[in-house]
């Protein structure tokens, strides 16, 4: 039996129409309703909480590629891996890849690239096989040519890439495994600069020499590139 003030009994008993009485105790037993599921609202909260505070977090999450999106539902950063590589890149409004960071099995290397295909980049990439390059230039991205081609389809690819790569204007600096450092300016008509260490071949011998990092070296923009100016 539940135990009421002593007021409300007092206050009963002065009542004396039978629907309002019927009325007040209707709202009395209503709300007692409520407080009853309001205890019961915050016990369940409670629980809840307890579970998802338990429940551990995965330390690892596998997927073949990963997404962001904006408020549109357009990727802007994706994330993903090729057979010989694997890639994030930043996408624009458009979806074009606008700067990427790339890492390369079969080449060992690693690139930074900000800028999109078929335009001019700036370009940071390291590797044991060919040491550290800083450049801006025409740079095709990569990943981009290579994307779902293999055997034949791939090697053609790879060659239409590395001919694009070298005909464009660019300057650049590096430095190879071996310690040579160099810097190497190209304008588009095919003219070249090479200061430090830089290596050409003796036409009527076939032999190769390496200049020292105190040389200048320009080269024309014939088929063979020879040599129009060099100090000392």
């Amino acid at each position: 039996m539940t135990n009421e003030p002593s007021e409300l009994n007092d206050w009963r008993k002065t009542v004396t129409d039978p629907e309002l009485l019927a009325r007040i105790e209707k709202l009395e037993r209503d709300n007692r309703q409520l407080k009853r599921l309001g205890a019961a609202a915050c016990a369940l909260v409670g629980a809840l909480g307890l579970v998802a505070a338990a429940r551990p977090l995965p330390n690892v999450i596998k997927a073949h590629e990963f997404e962001v999106v904006n408020g549109a539902g357009k990727a802007r950063i994706r994330l993903y891996a090729t057979p010989i590589s694997a890639s994030v890149d930043v996408l624009d409004a458009q979806g074009n890849t606008t700067a990427s960071m790339e890492a390369f099995d079969w080449l060992r290397s690693s690139y930074i690239t900000a800028g999109q295909d078929g335009e001019d980049n700036a370009v940071i990439a390291s590797g044991p096989r060919f040491g550290s390059y800083v450049g801006v230039g025409y740079a095709p991205h990569y990943n981009s040519a290579i994307k779902g081609k293999s055997g034949t389809a791939l090697r053609d690819a790879l060659k239409s890439y590395s001919k694009r790569l070298l005909n464009g204007p660019s300057v650049g600096m590096g430095l190879s495994p071996a310690g040579t450092a160099n810097i190497s300016i190209k304008d588009s008509r095919g003219f070249r600069m090479e200061l430090g260490n830089t290596a050409t071949v003796d036409l009527k011998t076939g032999a190769t020499q390496d200049s020292s990092a105190d040389s200048i070296i320009m080269f024309g923009n014939d088929k063979k590139h020879h040599v129009i100016w060099q100090a000392p």
